[in-house]
């Protein structure tokens, strides 16, 4: 097709009446890609089923939220076809489990398992963890959170920002002391 002159919009059309969807930007990389290679013509090309990224999250974090048959055959094909993804998986899981179980002990384990891991995102994890020990060990230890607080800052800068340039600090003030949602 590119030998024959054809732009990439003549053989985006061309792939659309095949029942191919693919982006102009895609066609032309590897129509460029062909070109480079001097390979000139394209090979007949499948159409690739695709998961999203929210999917593959919704799996990783909880495998029981999948709920349509395609979803987990394409899931269960790509932990197939790219191992690291398993690793993904296990270490998420591995990682809720100490939170579950409210566990020092598991905390400990996990990050010395996973200082070594092959993947680096994993490995730069566990060193922010580790940098922050003493809070995410309090976190697995005590139930308390901060949300009441983070509540709290959050309605004051909206009500700062529905205020903004029209009154002074003393109304603010009062503003802020006597909202009630």
């Amino acid at each position: 097709m590119v030998k024959l002159g054809k732009t990439y919009s003549q053989i985006a059309t061309e792939f659309k009446e095949k029942g191919l969807s693919y982006s102009y930007s895609s066609i032309a990389k590897y129509c460029n890609y062909i070109k480079k290679n001097n390979d000139g013509e394209i090979k007949d090309i499948k159409a690739k089923r695709l998961i999203s990224r929210y999917t593959f999250l919704k799996y990783f974090w909880d495998s029981k939220k999948i709920t349509t048959l395609k979803e987990k055959e394409l899931l269960d094909e790509s932990l197939v076809k790219y191992p690291h993804l398993n690793e993904i998986k296990v270490t998420i899981s591995g990682f809720r489990e100490i939170f579950k179980n409210r566990s020092v002990i598991l905390l400990n384990e996990w990050l010395d398992y996973y200082e070594n891991s092959s993947i680096k995102q994993i490995k730069s994890f566990v060193n922010g963890v580790r940098k922050d020990y003493q809070s995410v060990n309090n976190c697995v230890i005590y139930s308390y959170n901060n949300g009441v607080l983070e509540g709290n800052v959050n309605r004051l800068k909206m009500i700062k920002r529905t205020m903004y340039g029209r009154a002074s600090f003393h109304l603010l003030r009062q503003k802020v002391l006597f909202n009630i949602n």
